[in-house]
């Protein structure tokens, strides 16, 4: 007989922030969730394994080789060919009936970096499904009774992961694609009894008060901790009010206004497309500034904030004639590497704004006619906007985290061969971490904006604190009162920050 075990592990994932996995259909948005036939959206277990996969290997620490090799498997081209160990479920929405509102619709606008307006026919829409809702998570695992330590310490570094530490799905980089796990069972089977084997295969799960062996083995599992998993990255905790009002437009054909503020389940949020976008458009105002040597200044760019090639496109001038236009100026390092797409190396957080901080109130507005200074008929609207009320305590808090990890870029000649050359990440990641420490700077002094209706006083911050961590290291900044919304250092020092704002300097332009 077989002398392994055989472990099913089922919980439950809850969504902390909202997700977006795309069907490839366009029939509700531009991207519409993937569902079933029966219309019950669901996370296909590819999407969870692969990202599980990636995680652990990415930042494996502790675990060997072989034990890695042997539980999620390797390919025939790696000459050490498995089969994985670990079968993962699809996922599937519960209680679909009732929480069909929570898939709903989101709008997005592409930014033109030069006006800071939005781009002409720019405009797409997506379908989410909301945080706090429930999918159902299975995987099972066979367990080789000489290496169950091992197995089991993989178990947890699954269920560690899982817990709000990794994203599945798109956007990411954005925030969304968040879980946390809850109602966690195992159930053991021993592939060494025959009575064990036929419930398995029935999958009638064995309850824990069923055989003194099984609890044993879930109090062992539960004694056992997950690897070491080896994943560095600057961030920064930023605890900000809002100054005076904030919108991050969004319709609602519940609410009579114009635009109200975006929430999700029902919470006023900042959403993390909102955020990176103006991280985004400060960040590359800041290098257009300060930067001397354009070719670094791309490539830190684009290897931080992400990079998609996108197809030349054709215009017609005046007489008639064809223009052939790349859609997108390339930096210098995808001339070289031929990469069609690239994830950027920033992410930001997806948060709601804290209860009792702010109030909704509605604004009626009309356009004046710039010519005469009357009415323009027909031209009055009105908006609902968050206004602060917050006293002592901050009423938004989210994070800025840069993937510390080194990593190398093989470049290639024009024929698509290898150079033997390579451009590293960790050449230009304090570099990257001075850039965001300059935009964190006009983030807390209100110098950067975020939202709609910029131009008539909104969406500015003011910060209350700042948590800023990378290797084994932490600076804490906070606001001396709330008249000078000023820093002081509070753990840390100024130096080891200005060492990274040095590091930009010498990178781009002069020291």
């Amino acid at each position: 007989m077989d002398k392994s075990l055989k472990l099913i592990f089922k919980s439950v994932l809850t969504l902390t922030t909202p997700l977006l996995i795309g069907s490839g259909k366009e029939e509700n948005s531009d991207i519409d969730i993937l569902k079933t036939k029966d219309e019950i959206p669901f996370i296909p277990a590819t999407s969870i394994v692969g990202i599980l996969r990636l995680s652990v290997q990415k930042y494996k620490g502790t675990i060997s080789e072989d034990i890695f090799d042997e539980f999620w498997g390797a390919a025939r081209d790696s000459g050490n060919e498995k089969q994985s160990s670990i079968i993962v479920s699809d996922s599937y929405l519960l209680n679909n009936n009732v929480q069909k509102e929570n898939s709903i619709i989101r709008d997005g606008i592409r930014i033109n970096p030069g006006f800071g307006t939005a781009e002409d026919g720019a405009k797409f829409d997506y379908e989410i499904i909301d945080k706090g809702s429930s999918f159902s998570f299975e995987y099972e695992v066979t367990i080789p009774t000489d290496k169950s330590t091992y197995y089991y310490q993989m178990i947890k570094t699954i269920e560690s992961c899982l817990n709000d530490k990794i994203s599945i799905g798109a956007n990411t980089n954005n925030g969304f694609g968040r879980f946390e796990l809850s109602k966690s069972r195992y159930y053991f089977y021993n592939l060494s009894s025959t009575n064990d084997i036929w419930k398995w295969l029935e999958k009638s799960y064995l309850n824990e008060s069923e055989g003194i062996e099984k609890l044993e083995e879930i109090k062992v599992l539960n004694n056992i901790n997950p690897f070491r998993i080896n994943q560095s990255n600057f961030t920064i905790t930023f605890t900000a009010n809002i100054d005076n009002s904030l919108i991050i437009g969004s319709t609602d054909p519940k609410v009579e206004s114009d635009k109200i503020h975006l929430k999700s389940n029902g919470e006023a949020v900042l959403s993390g497309s909102s955020l990176k976008g103006a991280v985004r458009a400060r960040a590359e105002k800041i290098l257009n500034t300060i930067s001397i040597n354009q070719d670094e200044m791309h490539k830190l760019k684009e290897l931080l904030f992400g990079y998609i090639q996108h197809e030349f496109i054709i215009e017609k001038d005046n007489n008639g004639n064809e223009i052939v236009k790349p859609d997108k100026i390339n930096g210098s390092i995808y001339k070289e590497t031929k990469i069609k797409s690239l994830k950027g190396k920033l992410q930001v957080s997806e948060n709601t704004f804290k209860e009792k901080t702010y109030t909704e109130e509605l604004q009626h507005r009309i356009k004046i006619d710039r010519f005469t200074g009357g009415t323009i008929d027909g031209a009055l609207f009105d908006s609902m906007p968050l206004f602060n009320t917050a006293k002592e305590e901050s009423s938004i808090t989210f994070d800025m985290n840069i993937d510390w990890s080194d990593r190398k870029y093989e470049l290639k000649d024009e024929n698509g061969k290898s150079t033997g050359e390579f451009i590293g990440w960790s050449n230009y990641k304090n570099a990257a971490a001075g850039l965001l420490l300059l935009v964190l700077k006009d983030l807390w002094t209100g110098d950067l904006p975020i939202g709609g209706e910029k131009n008539v006083g909104r969406g500015r911050l003011r910060g209350v604190s700042a948590t800023i961590t990378w290797d084994d290291k932490k600076v804490v900044l906070k606001s001396k009162d709330n008249i000078d919304y000023s820093p002081d250092v509070v753990e840390g020092s100024w130096e080891e920050l200005e060492g990274f704002v040095i590091a930009l300097n010498d990178l781009v332009g002069k020291s």
